[in-house]
């Protein structure tokens, strides 16, 4: 299918650019840094159709120094309930791996909580590279979601919940033992 006649661009790689999760209702980011691994929904439950979602790719290569974006969505179960979403990005690098001064910032992200009638949406951009020392990068991406217009939170730090992360391997080779 054509740009014009689908809301997901297809590629040989898979799914990338503009597109819409109809099933979230919520649209996926650009992807830009040429990577080439198709952006996927990751999804938290909350209880009560409440979810947070991930929507971008998990794995971020090549490691050409560029910020590829995803988003983070919470998505309440009614559309008329007022829900918001936070994002703190971390980094786990080898040491001195994180590029220097010349590649700073890590991501770029606004830093408020966003809020919206039945889903919220935060962006966030990832630099796309790691050390040449040690296996790469690994992002953790720590969320806190508010549903049912504040009376109801939820977190990554949650018991039975857990943060996003994403990697920038070494390389790409298989490792077998």
């Amino acid at each position: 299918m054509t740009k014009e006649g689908h809301p997901l661009n297809i590629s040989k790689y898979g799914v990338l650019g503009l597109g819409v999760v109809a099933a979230l209702g919520v649209a996926t980011p650009g992807f830009s840094g040429g990577n080439k691994y198709a952006p996927v929904a990751d999804t938290r439950s909350c209880g009560d159709g409440d979810a947070v979602n991930w929507l971008g790719a998990t794995t971020l290569w090549p490691p050409n120094h560029k910020f590829q974006t995803s988003t983070v969505a919470a998505d309440g179960g009614t559309d008329s309930e007022t829900v918001s979403i936070a994002i703190v990005p971390s980094v786990t690098d080898a040491v001195g791996g994180d590029g220097g001064a010349n590649h700073d910032p890590d991501w770029m992200y606004e830093s408020a909580p966003a809020s919206g009638t039945g889903t919220a949406s935060q962006d966030l951009a990832l630099r796309s590279e790691r050390s040449g020392r040690g296996e790469g990068r690994v992002y953790t991406i720590d969320w806190t979601a508010t549903f049912d217009n504040g009376a109801k939170t939820c977190s990554s730090t949650d018991d039975g919940q857990t943060p996003f992360t994403v990697t920038v391997p070494h390389d790409m080779r298989d490792k077998k033992n």
